[in-house]
């Protein structure tokens, strides 16, 4: 246990509880970018579910959607998860 401790403890800051890979280990203004792209982008994502699931999809349905994704930040948004992966923020 302590020689893990040792490991980890660089790495985190004392009294913080376990929070999602791509907030703890980036800055506060990477997580901030994160967060305004996921205010817009998770809603629409929601949304779509629900109305796929209560009346069904078709073709040009699911067009729409991936059309929709690109203004709601969702190509920002798996560059920023990749930059946070390749450990750029």
């Amino acid at each position: 246990r302590n020689w893990l401790m040792d490991q980890i403890y660089p790495v985190m800051r004392r009294g913080e509880g376990i929070e999602v890979l791509g907030s703890k280990f980036t800055s506060a203004e990477a997580t901030q970018e994160k967060t305004v792209i996921e205010t817009d982008l998770y809603p629409y994502i929601r949304t779509f579910m629900a109305d796929a699931v209560i009346n069904g999809i078709d073709d040009a349905k699911w067009d729409g959607f991936v059309d929709g994704l690109e203004s709601y930040g969702y190509y920002k948004w798996i560059d920023w998860w990749q930059r946070s992966y390749n450990g750029e923020i």
